[in-house]
């Protein structure tokens, strides 16, 4: 009898251990569920913008539905006194981003695989990798800290706008699709656009290139390279008569610049080199 007992209270002991178990199984799956169905918006700003666009439909009270966030397609948060998008990455669908005008000094979009269309001109970002999103084909980040890049992953990007920063290295070899390109204002020594056969719209004002090879963009329209330190300029495309804005001033080595027709270029874009400089068909 007594050893009767003794596999009772064992039994017994088993079941409230395997009720325990339960229970505690029950609260980490309620807490799974509460994850999924909210994700974290610490910045109020943030989360403002969001209710003010009908957005957020559970209040301000730090997160948003899931729900809700993968229903947005397309969101302007400009200019709304952020400092955070914590959050976005539950945006899984969005395409478009404008939030430019914050107070932004990191971007995370890594989870937003659909991005196409992203704006983050007039923040404080410092860097910005760009390497998941493959869907990307425009960016504008202009007027921020950026001393790095990265979209050597972008290859159906098609403008790239990131003039007044701070970059000192740009590589846009992958970028074959690229129609316009902005990098006017940083600290740029050397940039290759030579497989951006595409390019008509280029420029790179204000940096510190001393060579530049465009003899592979024979769609330019629009070049502006001035206030560099070029030495050796080539523009012979074969169709200088579809490149209508010259800028090339304020090159102070720059004596020969390698076009087409030296005749065409001295009667088209002698406005846009400095006196010193001169247009010729072969400048070795």
């Amino acid at each position: 009898m007594k050893s009767l007992n003794t596999t009772n209270r064992t039994i017994l002991s088993l079941l409230m251990a395997l009720t325990m178990f339960s229970s505690c199984s029950k609260n980490d799956d309620d807490v799974e569920k509460t994850e999924r169905t909210e994700v974290n918006i610490p910045d109020s700003n943030f989360e403002q913008a969001l209710i003010d666009l009908g957005i957020d439909t559970n209040g301000l009270n730090g997160t948003i539905l899931i729900t809700d966030a993968e229903a947005v397609i397309q969101l302007d948060v400009s200019e709304k006194n952020i400092s955070s998008l914590q959050g976005i990455d539950a945006f899984t669908n969005l395409e478009v981003l404008e939030c430019y005008g914050n107070s932004l000094t990191n971007l995370d979009v890594s989870d937003n695989l659909k991005l196409s269309n992203l704006n983050t001109e007039d923040n404080q970002l410092t860097s910005l990798d760009l390497s998941n999103n493959l869907e990307l084909k425009t960016v504008s980040a202009y007027i921020n800290s950026l001393t790095s890049i990265d979209v050597r992953s972008n290859i159906n990007l098609e403008v790239l706008i990131c003039d007044n920063n701070q970059l000192t290295d740009l590589d846009v070899a992958n970028n074959i699709n690229l129609v316009r390109l902005g990098t006017s204002n940083n600290l740029l020594t050397s940039i290759d656009v030579t497989n951006s056969a595409n390019l008509y719209w280029f420029k790179v004002a204000h940096n510190q290139l001393t060579e530049l090879d465009l003899s592979q963009n024979s769609l330019l329209e629009d070049l502006d390279v001035s206030n560099n330190q070029l030495t050796n300029l080539s523009v012979k495309n074969g169709n200088n008569g579809s490149l209508t804005d010259f800028e090339a001033r304020s090159n102070s080595n720059l004596y020969c610049i390698e076009v087409d027709d030296a005749i065409y270029s001295n009667a088209n874009w002698s406005s846009g080199i400095d006196g010193f400089s001169a247009f010729g068909e072969n400048c070795n």
